[in-house]
């Protein structure tokens, strides 16, 4: 195609930059120590069939998991 490798990564670092704002715009705070907005993040992250029949336990073993990982 005759586009040189340092065109393809200059767009690709203006894409970066582009989902980065995006993410800023749309991102909203979470209050760690409020265990349901917690877990409303680690559900949407882990959104997957298996996640779905056991959301509940692994959402709660993974905010145990970091606070005795803090503590």
């Amino acid at each position: 195609m005759n586009i040189h490798p340092t065109v393809v990564v200059s767009a690709y670092y203006k894409a970066l930059e582009f989902a980065k704002k995006v993410l800023n715009d749309i991102a909203r705070p979470i209050d760690i120590n409020k265990d349901e907005e917690v877990i409303l993040a680690l559900q949407s992250c882990i959104g997957t069939k298996f996640a779905k029949r056991w959301g509940n336990l692994i959402s709660n073993l993974t905010i145990k998991a970091t606070k005795t990982i803090l503590r």
